[in-house]
This record gives C-alpha cells, sequence and structure tokens, in this order.
C-alpha cells in the first residue's frame, strides 16, 4: 500500500512536470514577443538620475524627457568618445563612454509577434515623436536602428551578444509639436520558422543633430511612439 502511494505521488508529479514543462515551451514565445516593457537612455542618463529618458516612453503627454545640447558634438565622431569611432561602428553606447552629441535610445520590441505557426514578421511602419512645449524642438536627426539577437537563455545557456547596426537615416523635422517618420527604409524582416531563430530586438538611437529654439536651450520630447503590424505602440 505504501509503495502504491509513493508510486503513485511519484508519477503525479513526474506528469505535471511533464505538463508545466511542454506548457512553458510553448507559452514562451508568445509571452516573450507580447512583453511591453520597453527601457531608454539618453546620453548623459548614466551620469545624472536626474534625467528621465523613459518618460517617452510612458505614454503621458504631460511628461517630458529634457536635456541639454553638448555642444556641436556629433555622435558619429571619429574623437575617442565619440560613439561609431573606429572599430565602434557596430556597437551601440558603452555605458563608460560620454559622447558628445545629445542622444536618446529606446527600445522599439521585437521584429517578430506571435503566430500559429511560429514567429510572424511585425515590420515597423512609422515613427512619431511628440515635442514637449516650451523646450527647443529637435530639427535635423539621425536615426541609428540596432539589431540585437534573442536568446533562449533557458535551452542555449549563453547571454545575448550587443546590438548590431542596422541601418542609419537622417532626417529634417517640422518645427511644430508632433513630426511622424515613415520607415519604409527599413529592410523586412527575416523569415524566422521558430523561436527565437531569426527574431530580433530592434533598438532606436534618436540622435539630435540640430534644434529649433525653445525658451530654454534644452531640447525636449514627451513621447515617442511607432506603428507596425499591431498598430500603434506607445
Amino acid at each position: 500500500m505504501e509503495r502504491n502511494l509513493i508510486t503513485g505521488i511519484a508519477f503525479s508529479v513526474f506528469a505535471f512536470m511533464a505538463f508545466f514543462l511542454f506548457k512553458k515551451v510553448s507559452g514562451e514565445e508568445k509571452g516573450i514577443l507580447t512583453f511591453k516593457g520597453r527601457s531608454a537612455f539618453s546620453t548623459n542618463s548614466f551620469f545624472d538620475s536626474r534625467l528621465q529618458p523613459g518618460l517617452v516612453l510612458d505614454g503621458d503627454v504631460n511628461t517630458a524627457w529634457i536635456e541639454g545640447m553638448p555642444g556641436g558634438g556629433t555622435c558619429m565622431g571619429s574623437g575617442p568618445r565619440g560613439v561609431g569611432a573606429p572599430g565602434q561602428q557596430n556597437a551601440a553606447p558603452a555605458p563608460d563612454e560620454r559622447p558628445e552629441c545629445l542622444f536618446v535610445q529606446i527600445d522599439l520590441g521585437f521584429s517578430h509577434r506571435p503566430g500559429g505557426n511560429g514567429p510572424e514578421k511585425n515590420p515597423l511602419a512609422s515613427l512619431k515623436i511628440i515635442n514637449a512645449m516650451d523646450q527647443a524642438r529637435p530639427q535635423r536627426v539621425r536615426l541609428v536602428f540596432f539589431k540585437q539577437e534573442v536568446v533562449d537563455i533557458d535551452r542555449e545557456f549563453r547571454l545575448p551578444t550587443l546590438p548590431e547596426h542596422w541601418i542609419t537615416r537622417e532626417v529634417v523635422l517640422a518645427d511644430g509639436i508632433e513630426n511622424t517618420i515613415g520607415l519604409d527604409f527599413l529592410p523586412p524582416p527575416e523569415d524566422s520558422p521558430r523561436y527565437p531563430g531569426k527574431v530580433k530586438r530592434i533598438w532606436l538611437r534618436l540622435e539630435v543633430l540640430s534644434a529649433y529654439p525653445g525658451k530654454s536651450g534644452n531640447v525636449g520630447i514627451s513621447e515617442i511612439s511607432y506603428k507596425n503590424h499591431d498598430g500603434v505602440v506607445p
């Protein structure tokens, strides 16, 4: 009787673990690809905790990321502090290097979304920038896109590599509160029959090269949102 009871308990635990692992694997793709947590950092946010670049992602037009222009520097300069200096063209900004330009870098989510037969392509369609009231407004901007591999840490037992440069485009924005930029110049995502496969995490570094004047010398951006197959993502 006791042996049968122990055998029954062991079998139940085994069956539960098998079911749990099956649900974990089958639900992992959907859980990760629908994750809405996003991050942001800016030129000086690593050095000054009062700066809040994440406010461009909070969905509230009454808040804003506000930061000063560093005085004519460029994120793509060849100097030792310039992000994109020789040997760094394919790397994301390092937290211990302060670029001589104003930028905000944000997470744009994933290149794919959950599908019935594996990940479905979810290309970016447009980018919307809402400027802050009374602050200087971005005029000429450089959009630098990065792609980062997605790693299944539970099964691959390794960390993802650094983001790699994908494509760069300069845009002149109109002077106003709101600008929408079409992203049809971005190559479409690659086919990915499985997860993670060819699924990528997309990052954007928006570099402010010049600005329309405001009541202060600081540039202010209230919101940056994008549109993809799922619609507008704040």
